[in-house]
């Protein structure tokens, strides 16, 4: 069997159990500068959808170092807390880890404007996790 081949009945048996390719985050660059960061969360049956808005407040876990959740404000005044999977983030690689932490604190700076990928989850979809940078 050919290695497509092998990648269709796999990709196939996979889709029929239910089961999913857990993505590791990834960060794309321009030069050392981060541009873009992806994969930052699961789906989860969530309802993906994009942001608009300048970063009025980061909060950090104990360490200062990774970072828990943003607060961005929309260009209509509306302020909306972002969750950042930060379990997820701890579950990759070492290399796709420091990647993701460093981008989220350069990207998500205070006073940066920025267009978010977010799932909304939860009852009316209240609870949204951040899952893309640009």
């Amino acid at each position: 069997m050919g290695s497509v081949m092998r990648m269709i009945v796999i990709t196939a048996a996979m889709a029929a159990s239910g089961a999913t390719w857990a993505a590791e985050p990834e960060v794309r660059f321009r030069g050392t500068a981060p541009i873009k960061a992806m994969n930052l969360s699961e789906e989860n049956g969530c309802l993906a959808t994009a942001l608009v808005g300048r970063v009025v407040k980061r909060v950090f876990a104990a360490d200062e170092i990774m970072m828990k959740s943003v607060t961005i404000e929309e260009a209509t005044g509306e302020r909306l807390l972002i969750n950042i999977d930060d379990e997820k983030i701890d579950r990759a690689n070492m290399a796709a880890r420091t990647n993701a932490v460093r981008a989220l604190q350069i990207m998500l700076r205070e006073g940066a404007r920025v267009n978010l990928g977010v799932y909304a989850c939860g009852a009316a979809g209240r609870v949204l996790m951040l899952d893309a940078i640009w």
